[in-house]
């Protein structure tokens, strides 16, 4: 309905305005003022997207987005787009954005795989690799 695609709408704007807070389901559905299940279920239905998996899509985008465009750390970018661990951020940054295909080897789907670990170093090695890749592959 045109009530449920609003509320999904406000509750998508609320998160981009946001990235950087608490974006539990018990604060985003008090915001639209719905039960946390609710919020889920219409979420769910209207972009076929767990809130969470958007949440995290949401900010690593933005993380992306700084990466390009600043030169802050990627620890204060990890602050800056909600995540206080540095190590979650990392793990998600890499769940979501595709960097093992950036090196040789070949894994089980006979992809492009590199072994990562789990030092800074790596991640704005494997950040930087996801940037220039995707900007010579941009034009193609």
């Amino acid at each position: 309905s045109t009530s449920r695609r609003q509320r999904q709408m406000c509750i998508e704007t609320d998160i981009e305005q946001n990235l950087n807070e608490d974006l539990s389901r018990s604060v985003l559905a008090g915001k639209v003022f719905l039960s946390e299940d609710y919020v889920s279920k219409i979420f769910m239905k209207t972009t076929g997207m767990s809130l969470p998996n958007y949440i995290a899509e949401r900010r690593i985008e933005r993380a992306k987005e700084y990466l390009r465009g600043s030169s802050l750390p990627i620890s204060k970018i990890a602050m800056e787009v909600g995540y206080e661990n540095f190590s979650y951020f990392s793990k998600t940054f890499r769940e979501l954005v595709d960097v093992h295909q950036m090196s040789t080897g070949a894994d089980k789907n006979n992809k492009k795989t590199m072994s990562i670990t789990k030092k800074r170093s790596d991640l704005k090695r494997d950040v930087k690799r996801h940037l220039f890749f995707n900007t010579q592959t941009a034009g193609k």
